[in-house]
């Protein structure tokens, strides 16, 4: 009895303590990078979140300080690093913009020291708080031209890191319109003298003052070619098809992930089946054939082909969508912005292994466990769902005449919305990871002896031979007719293939058993990985550009 009212006492002692002294009270661990987890600070006026923003900014003999001592980082000598150490720390917070691109250094010394400073600095509070700020300044109805200054100049010290000068770029888009003058101040950006802000400016203006795009004339004599390329696209989704020629001719000199974007692009005015050139080969010969050859077709077809097919597919808005099977709790589909901020969550979904984001705003699920395939709202409630499969459902598309295409491990059905299956489909070999009909009507199988496709009468055309997965793996067919192919098996990675299955291009050994992948309109691959408890993005390096944490095994990805 006195050792339990020993206890009693003790506990009370704590509760009062935590309530007087919020430092005693047990805070749970924030798991990045679903930052809204944590406690996210707010800003009472647009004033004091502008001048947080404006608080973080160095000056221009700061930020090459910053620059410097970034690469001491790298010496040999740990004197020379330790001092460059303890010098960013009594800097302040205004160290983390410029300090950025350390993470993005190929010396692992240096990738080490700012993640350093980082923790140090507590910089995933710090990038909280200006997240906090941006939304406050997004929120405004108008705005003052000195209001969002900081934007522009977070722009400019954040040199190549991604993450985010894109957030700062969706903010950009938001609030130019309502600020009156913020045409002129970005206007500076297409003369500025990094690459990086100059690529901001071009697509911001174009999307923001479409009235001023001729201002972007100059830039297709830019030297960079990626400026070059941005300007002409740009330039040509207006309607200016004199532009379309030049822009062919950027093929020659352009890198090799330029001219992959060039072809890309291209695609997406290519109404045929056979496309006038594929470019496979990073080689003079290859690069000066698919000029000729698309410069042929353009001749031959330009007066006809409408530029609005370069408009028409709808821009990304950076949200993931994410199929999270097993884990604990797990069976979730969750959905996560460019920063990782958990936006969406449904719970208890039967094991979703293919997710696809619908034009109007639902959820399409091929629920594994529960053999069936559903759509939900974001409710969660489901709003159709198809008749039971006969077994368990490995993916789903739904179609632009909105039908919904089924895969189980054995075959291959049809649906429409009353849940009548359509159509006949031969019988493939068993083990179908995934399904997908492309925009001809052609349908493709990936199974253990590889991808065949179907014509629009669901007649075997060809099988294209693929290594041997061992229990899942995903596809996607590319613009320019090659396909992605996710592997599930000892090489755990994907290549780019041509029609006969020929890779073009490999990234093997990621330690990622691939369940589903998608490549961006900028090279980039987004890989689910069905034995890895996150969802990352390689860039055309091969190297780890965005990832996101999971409970359980990410099985379906979609980015929209």
């Amino acid at each position: 009895m006195i050792l339990a009212h020993r206890r009693s006492l003790i506990l009370l002692t704590l509760l009062l303590l935590g309530l007087i002294f919020p430092a005693f009270a047990f805070t749970p661990p924030v798991s990045p990078p679903l930052r809204e987890i944590a406690k996210i600070p707010s800003f009472r006026t647009v004033e004091e979140a502008s001048g947080f923003l404006q608080k973080g900014i160095p000056t221009d003999k700061e930020i090459a300080r910053i620059r410097q001592l970034l690469q001491n980082f790298g010496n040999d000598q740990f004197e020379i690093r330790d001092a460059a150490y303890e010098e960013m720390i009594r800097m302040g917070p205004i160290v983390l913009n410029p300090l950025m691109p350390g993470l993005e250094s190929p010396e692992p010394e240096v990738q080490r020291q700012t993640l350093r400073i980082q923790r140090a600095l507590k910089a995933a509070e710090y990038r909280n708080k200006q997240h906090a700020a941006l939304d406050m300044l997004e929120k405004q109805s108008a705005l003052k031209l000195e209001q969002i200054e900081p934007l522009f100049q977070m722009v400019e010290i954040l040199g190549e890191e991604r993450s985010l000068r894109d957030r700062l770029q969706e903010c950009l888009l938001k609030v130019l319109p309502k600020t009156p003058g913020s045409d002129i101040r970005l206007q500076s950006f297409l003369k500025h003298r990094y690459i990086w802000v100059r690529q901001v400016g071009v697509e911001v203006l174009a999307k923001c003052f479409p009235a001023e795009i001729k201002l972007l004339e100059p830039l297709t004599a830019d030297p960079s070619t990626e400026i070059r390329f941005h300007a002409y696209l740009e330039l040509i989704r207006v309607g200016q098809k004199d532009k379309v020629v030049p822009f062919i001719s950027l093929f020659e000199n352009s890198p090799f992930e330029i001219a992959l974007l060039i072809e890309d692009q291209l695609c997406r005015l290519y109404d045929g089946e056979k496309i006038p050139f594929v470019l496979t080969a990073d080689t003079p010969e290859a690069r000066q054939k698919s000029k000729a050859a698309w410069l042929d077709w353009w001749n031959k077809n330009g007066e006809k082909i409408p530029l609005t097919r370069l408009t028409s597919e709808p821009a990304l808005r950076g949200l993931t969508l994410i199929g999270e099977v097993d884990g604990n709790p797990g069976n979730r589909v969750f959905e996560v912005d460019r920063e990782g901020k958990k936006t969406w969550e449904l719970r208890n979904c039967g094991g979703p292994v293919d997710v696809q984001a619908l034009p109007n705003g639902n959820i399409l699920i091929a629920e594994y466990y529960t053999s069936q395939v559903t759509e939900r709202n974001r409710k969660g409630d489901i709003v159709w769902k198809s008749p039971p499969l006969g077994g368990n459902a490995t993916s789903a598309q739904r179609l632009p005449n909105g039908n919904t295409l089924v895969s189980t491990h054995q075959g291959v059905m049809e649906f429409d919305r009353s849940g009548k299956r359509l159509g006949e489909f031969p019988n493939l070999p068993n083990q179908i990871y995934q399904v997908h009909r492309d925009k001809r009507g052609h349908t493709f199988v990936l199974g253990d002896s590889g991808l065949t496709e179907l014509d629009p009468s669901n007649k075997i055309l060809r099988t294209i031979p693929i290594a041997k997965m061992q229990g899942w793996g995903g596809f996607q067919v590319l613009p320019n007719q090659h396909f992605l192919i996710g592997y599930y098996n000892s090489a755990n990675g994907y290549a780019e293939v041509d029609a006969t299955g020929k890779a073009l291009f490999e990234h093997k050994n990621i330690n990622f058993e691939v369940t589903r992948l998608q490549k961006m309109r900028n090279g980039n691959v987004l890989v689910a990985g069905g034995n890895h408890n996150e969802v990352v993005e390689f860039d055309s390096n091969k190297k780890v550009v965005w990832k996101v944490a999971t409970e359980g095994r990410p099985f379906a990805i979609c980015r929209y």
